[in-house]
């Protein structure tokens, strides 16, 4: 694989156009593909444990890992890293580009893997008392343990969100693609195959997921940018100026991804109330309502971003 654009050149609107049509294009394709293996998934999930209690659980035990997700690996981090790597790499500052990335990882990370152990030492209490109340033992045992499977792999997330965005800088977006069809490959597969050596049988795709996370989100990824000339130096050094302008942008994205994570929450913790299944069959047919948005909305977004942070780091106004 050869790397594009490796220092800043004259970008003109036609070539741009069509990179972002390209791009988008990918992505597109990718999220599209995505969204059939998720309702395959889905299908092959109730056809296997039906709608009931274990269904419930499996659902309800991603809502501590979602916040995490939302918060940091998901969206907050790497909507606020993206432009500020994509401003010193056009600008052709690759060393500084690489320190910022370097600092996030390690302060970020020592962040998000204290939280990972203090959410799952109270895992227990916080589902009993606050997400899903008046539900039996059985059903908490499940759910606490389907969730200290998963946290490992937010730290997956956390970092291939930051390598993904190394890559998006540069216009690499057939990696980015493949990391959530591998995770939701690697889930059919913790229900087709894993469920048969586990107990309770349904934690099966909880271990899958975890594990596709780590390799679609951060084997994959790390591989590439290895091959592409990574340079990570460890430092929780914050006195970069890009680092510090990272953790500003980032509080306001924060904020605005916390309502939907939030919103999840008491959708679920209000649907523990019902009839075991209601959580499962509600988040199905949200999993179904999404798929238009994310082949359309979220692929052209993702195309379109590292564009934009260009031109806005470049002054370039008209072309932004």
């Amino acid at each position: 694989m050869s790397e594009e654009n490796l220092s800043p050149k004259p970008a003109d609107e036609p070539s741009n156009a069509a990179m972002v049509a390209k791009a988008g294009g990918i992505m597109a394709v990718s999220i599209l593909l995505s969204r059939v293996l998720g309702l395959v998934r889905e299908i092959i999930i109730t056809s296997k444990f039906g709608q009931g209690m274990e269904t419930d659980a499996y659902q309800v035990a991603f809502m501590l890992p979602d916040i995490l997700f939302y918060l940091v690996s998901g969206g907050a981090l790497s909507s606020a890293f993206v432009p500020i790597f994509t401003e010193y790499w056009t600008k052709g500052k690759q060393k500084d580009a690489w320190k910022i990335f370097s600092a996030m990882t390690c302060i970020v990370g020592l962040v998000l893997a204290v939280a990972m152990l203090l959410i799952g030492f109270f895992a227990d209490p916080i589902f009993r008392q606050a997400l899903a109340k008046g539900k039996s033992d059985g059903f908490y045992e499940m759910v606490v343990h389907m969730s200290r499977i998963l946290l490992p792999g937010q730290f997956a997330f956390f970092l291939g969100g930051l390598m993904v965005g190394t890559l998006y800088a540069r216009r690499i977006f057939s990696i980015p693609g493949l990391a959530p069809n591998i995770y939701n490959l690697f889930i059919i597969f913790g229900a087709l195959v894993i469920s048969s050596f586990v107990t309770p049988a349904v934690s099966g795709m909880s271990w899958g997921a975890t594990a596709g996370a780590i390799l679609g989100n951060l084997v994959v990824p790390l591989f590439v940018i290895r091959k592409l000339g990574m340079e990570f130096t460890p430092t929780l050094s914050a006195r970069h100026e890009g680092v510090r302008r990272v953790f500003k942008l980032m509080l306001p994205v924060i904020l605005g991804l916390s309502l939907p994570a939030v919103f999840a929450m008491i959708t679920r913790a209000l649907l523990s109330r019902f009839p075991d299944g209601s959580i499962t069959a509600f988040g199905n047919a949200n999993q179904l309502m999404q798929a238009p948005l994310g082949i359309f909305g979220q692929s052209l977004a993702l195309a379109v971003f590292p564009v934009l942070s260009q031109f806005f780091s470049e002054n370039r106004m008209d072309m932004f």
